[in-house]
């Protein structure tokens, strides 16, 4: 009978356990840290919740919108749509314990142990040495197929010679709100530059009853993640009185993507793939979509699970989603390649046709069609606004948010007003000099 051996208990590899296991395939899960959970942001659109068959009681905070702010903090607003597109924050804690559950249910074997090495089995056929996490001698685990799933050092690479992949490095910091409420409990904050963000953007959302605050920089530049922070708290400057660090993480994320998914019997899945969003950091929906999709291919060929028909799995992976990594890598390039470029982005932003556009290819993971008309007003748009930045030397970053914003300098309560707004958005927020005298004094 065929047997699985899945190194790795985090959402990859329990879906693609529960997937094998309910196909009737012999699924071992090797957890070496079966209680510890990763730290993660865990923003979650619908795509994601599908694809992890999550409930919505598994959200412990709604998310309806999204304020976006450049370097020179210009702001733009969009709304992610909806009552069926609306994003929010997961409890990861409970949807570890819902998809153990299902899993369990479903008749995995999980080892408490850690993997060591491969070691020489017969003919083609991998045998695993693992360590029992309560000690004792090591053990050896025979296999027809392995699956990593075991995060962004995955033990399992390393035993088969594979080079280490580019990994970032995001550092999060849980911030008490006074009151211990939040002041507007569905706005996610985006920030762009370099100062806060050399290649991808600083976060403030709420979480319950507290803030999240975070920082992502390449690993090579990680020492900078804590400056980095501090310079994103002056920049949020009043908006954040009252509040106190609570909590502090830090984890790695893939920066790039493994080439190949498949080396004969052994298939790698989610983080240990390289597989995330690369502009949002998404890596629950690749987590899940992977996970699944090994799982259902070594399914389908149980009987006869030769390397060639196991690396069905990277082409259909790819078939499905390299035109929206394309498009996101296309995104990326086009906009956070230097600080001018993320101001162009904020222009654009306010234009509500390419919003809808953008986050529809999120929601969907697809690239959305994009009229010739939109193609064209994109461009021209784009274009102009590197023009004007070029000609016009824009203003050196301000020291706190309210320097940005209208009279009041409260971005909250421009949202606010902003929300119900209907037609065509102006191209940056109405904040003219007699709307701000405390500029003038």
């Amino acid at each position: 009978m065929l047997q699985v051996v899945i190194v790795g208990g985090g959402p990859a590899g329990l879906i693609a356990a529960e997937t094998l296991a309910r196909a009737r395939v012999a699924t071992i899960v090797i957890e070496s840290h079966p209680n510890r959970l990763l730290p993660c942001a865990g923003l979650a659109t619908p795509a994601v919740k599908q694809a992890l068959e999550a409930p919505d009681l598994l959200l412990a905070q709604r998310i309806t919108e999204v304020a976006v702010f450049s370097p020179t903090q210009r702001v733009a607003f969009a709304a992610f749509g909806g009552p069926d597109r609306v994003a929010g924050i997961m409890r990861r804690d409970l949807l570890h314990v819902l998809l153990r559950r299902r899993a369990e249910e479903a008749g995995v074997v999980f080892k408490h142990a850690a993997f060591r090495r491969f070691l020489h089995g017969d003919g083609d056929y991998p045998l695993l040495e693992i360590s029992p996490l309560g000690g004792g001698p090591r053990e050896r685990l025979a296999a027809d197929v392995v699956i990593a799933a075991d995060g962004v050092h995955s033990r399992v690479a390393r035993a088969l010679g594979l080079p280490p992949m580019e990994l970032g490095l995001a550092y999060m910091e849980q911030l008490s709100a006074p009151g211990g409420l939040v002041r507007q409990p569905e706005s996610l904050l985006v920030h762009l530059g370099r100062k806060v963000a050399p290649e991808r953007f600083g976060w403030l959302m709420p979480a319950e009853d507290r803030w999240l605050l975070g920082v992502t920089t390449h690993a090579k530049r990680g020492r900078r993640v804590k400056d980095l922070a501090n310079r994103l708290r002056n920049r949020l400057g009043r908006h954040l009185d009252g509040t106190s660090v609570v909590g502090r993480s830090a984890f790695y994320f893939p920066w790039s993507r493994r080439q190949r998914l498949v080396h004969d019997r052994v298939m790698f899945i989610g983080d240990a793939a390289g597989l995330n969003d690369g502009t949002t950091l998404d890596g629950l929906y690749f987590a899940a979509v992977s996970g699944r999709l090994a799982a259902e291919v070594v399914a389908e060929h149980q009987h006869m699970p030769t390397p060639d028909r196991l690396a069905e799995y990277q082409e259909r992976f790819e078939a499905a989603y390299t035109p929206y990594m394309k498009a996101i890598q296309a995104f990326e390039q086009t906009f956070f390649s230097h600080d001018k470029r993320r101001e162009a982005l904020v222009d654009l932003a306010w234009e509500r046709d390419l919003q809808r556009l953008v986050l529809d290819t999120y929601y969907d993971k697809r690239p959305a069609p994009m009229p010739m008309t939109l193609r064209l007003k994109a461009g021209t748009r784009l274009a102009a606004s590197l023009l004007r930045q070029a000609v016009v030397n824009p203003k050196r970053e301000q020291e706190t948010l309210t320097r940005a914003l209208p009279a009041g300098g409260n971005y909250l309560d421009y949202a606010l007003a902003q929300r119900h707004q209907t037609g065509p958005l102006p191209s940056e927020p109405p904040a003219t000099e007699q709307q701000r005298p405390h500029e003038q004094a």
